[in-house]
Parts: C-alpha cells; structure tokens; sequence
C-alpha cells in the first residue's frame, strides 16, 4: 500500500488536469479540445453515468461537432451493451472530426473520461478510512447521496439535447409505431440504433429518433 506522499501527487496531478482541461480552448474540434471535454466531464460529474450526458452534450453537440442524432445514438447504444454510461465516450470519440484516427480519437477520449476517477480514488485511498471516523462524514455523504438523487432525477428528465419544439411530434408519431412493432421492437431499436445512427440517420427507421424527455430504455418497454 503507498502512502499519502503518493496519494498527494496523483490529486496533484488529478487538479492540474482538471485547471488544464477548464483553461483548454475549444474553438474548434481538434484531438486536445475533445480530450479536454471528456475529462472536464469526468472530473465534474458526481452521481452516475446519465448525469454525465447533459456536460457532453454542452461540449460536443451544442458547439456543433456532434449532431444531436448521432448523440442519441450513442447513448442507446451504450445503454444496450453492459457496462457503464461512461463507454459512450468511445462512440462520441470515434464520430468527433478530429482529423485523427476514429480509433484514436474513441481510445483517447474514453482514457480521458475514466481518468479523474481513477485518480481520485486512488488519491483517497489511503485516507479514507482516516475520512470515515471524523465527526460528520456520515451526515455529509448522506447529504451528497441525497444531491446525487436530484441530479439523476434532473438527467432522466432531460438528457440535454434540446431542440425540444421540433421534435415532439415525431416523438409521439414513433412511439405510436414503437408499440405497434410487437415482440421485434427490441431488436431493431438497438441494432438500428448502433449501426444506422452511427451515420447519422434516424435511429432504428424512426421507431426511436431524438425525443429529448423519454430515455432510450423507456422507450422500447411500452412495446415489450
């Protein structure tokens, strides 16, 4: 086990990424300024994965680097394979025109939107059970407990994706034939969603598209 001197640097080195990542300028879609937003995104968000969407969307679709369909289809297709919310990074990173390598681009954003947490836990580490005998660490936890709830409500009701006026009623035109699709429904929404929303296209033949208020998830179970 290593000790603090350790576990200072590595929070050293996690805060200087942090100031290096807010202090980076994003004035285009270049390789440093994607890594500077997924490990914005990484180091700021507290409270799960879907929590995480809104700050990518601030970074990479409202900027105009990522159209809002493509978006969407990263997250359906990161909440049809295991894992966490986070492996969306590598489908974001491969679509972003970088002008390096999808590859490339997919390994150094999901290596920069894991990093802060791993630099944190291991920063914390050795103290931690120093952290958890202090007077009022308990009722600290449960109070950031209780935020992480609020943020979860707030990302489950809106992903962030806006563009809401010119969606809704295609929203409701395609859950009406997300429910009429029967027992096929599951398979075309996430074989849809992965190959044809990688292009840019509407995901699934419209059976799901960019309907901001209704998660992937939620979306095929009225049909199955």
């Amino acid at each position: 086990m290593y000790g603090r001197g350790v576990a200072t640097a590595l929070l050293i080195v996690f805060a200087c990424g942090l100031v290096t990542a807010l202090a980076w300028p994003s004035h285009g879609p270049t390789l440093g300024a994607m890594t500077a937003a997924f490990y914005r995104a990484g180091a700021l968000v507290f409270g799960g994965g879907h929590v995480v969407l809104p700050l990518l969307q601030e970074a990479l679709v409202d900027p105009g680097w990522i159209a809002p369909d493509r978006f969407l289809a990263g997250y359906g297709a990161a909440q049809a394979v295991p894992g966490p919310m986070f492996s969306i990074a590598a489908y974001l990173g491969a679509i972003a025109p970088t002008g390096w390598p999808p590859a490339l681009s997919a390994l150094v954003a999901l290596l920069a939107i894991f990093l802060p947490g791993f630099l944190l836990l291991a920063a914390t580490l050795p103290v931690w059970q120093h952290v958890q005998a202090m007077r009022g660490a308990a009722p600290m936890l449960a109070g950031v407990n209780a935020a992480v709830v609020g943020l979860l409500a707030a990302a489950f009701h809106d992903p962030g994706v806006g563009t809401r006026h010119r969606i809704v009623a295609r929203c409701r035109r395609r859950d009406r034939r997300l429910r009429a699709a029967g027992s096929t429904a599951r398979g075309r929404v996430v074989g849809g969603g992965v190959v044809r929303g990688g292009f840019g296209r509407d995901v699934s033949d419209g059976l799901v598209g960019d309907c901001p208020h209704q998660p992937f998830s939620e979306r095929g179970r009225g049909a199955l």
